[in-house]
């Protein structure tokens, strides 16, 4: 009895070592965001501090290493799914839930950023389009309706849940241009696994769109095909070949 009193009391020993030891580091840890600023932060001590809110004792040194190691990066952790983070040794239910609410804060932020944006070049559109479809891995088409002044009006955001295919009906983007008052369309989708080369079913749509939104006096303004990578704007493209023809 007396050596299982004196085992237990040297196992909370060490713990209270451990635990008296991990909240010195994490002040220390915060006093440098305070003093230092967050440039000073590698990513690996990024992470470790956004697992302070759920691992409350433990070391999170380790862990973040072994994220890190895992995935190869730090936005690759905070872009992994549900299944790919707890795979990694030490991940629960806890930790993988969190980081991703991290990443789910951060692309809605950047939704907030992108509202009453004025849509003026292909540039403007990637930017726009980007910051919609972070972390999608179906591809998708935002149709984006604009006023006179290339103000977003409105957005409509449709997937399929396909990788490499989406839908859309042409009579209900012209039915949301006129219930909107828009003046112009523009629309983007994205190829997730391949190149932004159009195939001839992109061509015929953006053909049927135009002409149909010509008939009640929009004007489709450019369909942008785009990856991570790369872009092919069918505006830019019509451009193009124009001048050379008037050369």
């Amino acid at each position: 009895m007396k050596q299982t009193d004196a085992t237990n009391q040297g196992i909370k020993k060490v713990y209270d070592e451990n635990k008296n030891e991990n909240e010195g580091h994490r002040e220390r840890f915060r006093d440098r965001i305070v003093n230092n600023g967050m440039e000073s932060m590698q990513d690996h001590e990024i992470l470790e501090g956004l697992l302070f809110g759920t691992i409350r004792r433990a070391n999170t040194n380790r862990l973040a290493h072994r994220l890190i190691n895992s995935f190869g990066s730090l936005d690759r952790v905070i872009d992994a799914s549900y299944d790919q983070l707890v795979s990694v040794n030490g991940v629960g239910k806890a930790v993988a839930c969190h980081i991703l609410l991290i990443k789910e804060c951060g692309v809605r932020c950047e939704r907030c950023r992108a509202q009453g944006v004025q849509i003026r070049s292909v540039a403007d559109i990637l930017n726009y389009a980007r910051t919609l479809l972070a972390g999608r891995t179906e591809e998708a088409m935002i149709i984006m309706y604009l006023d006179g002044d290339s103000k977003l009006i409105k957005k409509d955001i449709k997937t399929s849940g396909s990788p490499n295919s989406v839908f859309v009906e042409p009579t209900d983007i012209v039915r949301t241009a006129l219930n909107c008052s828009a003046q112009g369309v523009i629309m983007c989708h994205s190829h997730v696994w391949g190149p932004c080369q159009p195939s001839e079913a992109d061509r015929q749509f953006t053909q049927r769109m135009e002409e149909a939104l010509h008939a009640v006096n929009i004007v489709l303004m450019d369909h942008v095909i785009f990856n991570s990578e790369s872009f092919y704007s069918f505006s830019f493209e019509k451009s193009r070949i124009g001048g050379r023809k008037q050369k």
